[in-house]
């Protein structure tokens, strides 16, 4: 039996050795990539839920004289779409009722500690100008005997700014992001930051800001 030389032995098993190292280090970085694509799809897709979510809360807001309470129930409503709503038994029209109430309710919940809706505008202030009381109805009488015209629609237009907390659930992508998170000097990223005491997976913060006609008489309330 020939022997193979020792010289030879070593210069084959040199690629081999070679390329389970690259492997050992390349393999992490395509998976933390995989990973981290699917957590950026996931949040593109809620970011667009909270883009609608915002749309139907302006409108509760324009039509409910800005009541706090309305705005986050349809927020908590509309974000429930957002929420796993899995049933094994997909026949069953009671399983899936419960399923959406579940969702409903957790929703409801993340509303509560998670999520900001805030007034920019009208503000206080524009709210004294106009006599603590914004009215919409006989809307042209009262703008044309308006002294100042631009103050009027800036005090009739609402602007919301609105902030949601979602968990990041992917592995390794989760823990890159919360990392990235503390870096960002970001107000929405900090107050997600600061109620990750009640989320076991890390909060990464969402933000949408819209504007719309007010539609209702506003009133104000110390």
């Amino acid at each position: 039996m020939e022997r193979v030389p020792q010289c030879r032995r070593l210069s084959v098993m040199r690629p081999h050795g070679q390329a389970l190292i690259e492997t050992a280090i390349i393999l992490p970085v395509v998976a933390l990539a995989s990973l981290s694509l699917v957590q950026l799809l996931w949040i593109s897709w809620v970011n667009y839920n909270l883009w609608t979510a915002s749309s139907y809360v302006l409108r509760t807001a324009a039509l409910h004289s800005l009541a706090a309470d309305s705005m986050r129930t349809t927020l908590a409503a509309a974000m429930a779409a957002v929420q796993p709503q899995l049933s094994m038994d997909t026949n069953s029209a009671s399983s899936s009722y419960r399923q959406l109430l579940l969702a409903q309710g957790k929703s409801q919940l993340r509303s509560q500690w998670a999520s900001r809706i805030e007034v920019l505008q009208p503000s206080r202030e524009q709210l004294r100008d106009q006599g603590g009381v914004i009215a919409v109805d006989h809307n042209g009488l009262r703008f044309a005997g308006s002294d100042d015209q631009a103050a009027y629609i800036a005090a009739r237009t609402i602007e919301l700014e609105i902030w949601w907390c979602m968990p990041l659930q992917v592995p390794l992508a989760a823990e890159a992001l919360a990392a990235l998170r503390q870096a960002l000097a970001n107000p929405v990223q900090r107050f997600c930051q600061q109620r990750q005491s009640f989320s076991k997976a890390p909060l990464w913060g969402l933000r949408y800001r819209l504007q719309g006609p007010l539609l209702s008489t506003y009133q104000l309330v110390d």
